[in-house]
């Protein structure tokens, strides 16, 4: 064989994105919830947890015990000499770190800060949205952390993705 020629066994294949999603897609499907949440967190920065049949994602608990997640709006505490954050301000959280118990939370300038998830609190709009039991889990991302918008579409707390409500 000449050198540097590829054979058909050598030759790397190109494949198509949606036919990989696919076959991972098959794998999980058949596989256990603990071992689906391992694979899950390995490659994703929410996290979620197994229990019996279904997977939840991990949330943190603001200063008045309300769940927070990804893209909940947040109100900022006076600073401590400790933080970096030089006032009060009502933000957006844009990441959560629950083994830490920290939230990122991004300012109107899209600084990034990090600060104890019982330290901050739910701002009053946020708070007084209502949860739907008729929305559905997320297409991109799985959660069932959503909520419904209106008659045809629902939002996702996770991502922040915008979807059809249909069945």
């Amino acid at each position: 064989m000449p050198k540097g020629k590829k054979t058909e066994e050598t030759s790397p294949r190109l494949l198509n994105f949606q036919d990989v999603i696919d076959d991972i897609a098959c794998v999980l499907g058949g596989a256990d919830g603990e071992y689906v949440a391992k694979v899950h967190n390995g490659i994703c920065s929410n996290k979620v947890v197994a229990v019996e049949d279904s997977l939840w994602a991990e949330c943190l608990k603001d200063r008045n015990g309300k769940d927070v997640h990804i893209g909940d709006d947040v109100d900022m505490p006076y600073p401590e000499s400790s933080d970096l954050h030089q006032n009060e301000f009502t933000g957006r959280i844009k990441d959560l770190y629950v083994k830490k118990g920290t939230v990122c939370v991004v300012d109107q300038d899209d600084e990034c800060f990090e600060i104890e998830a019982s330290r901050v609190e739910l701002s009053e709009a946020e708070a007084d949205k209502e949860w739907n039991d008729e929305s559905k889990d997320c297409p991109r991302c799985h959660s069932r952390n959503t909520k419904v918008l209106d008659a045809k579409k629902c939002e996702c707390y996770e991502c922040g993705k915008t979807f059809k409500r249909g069945k």
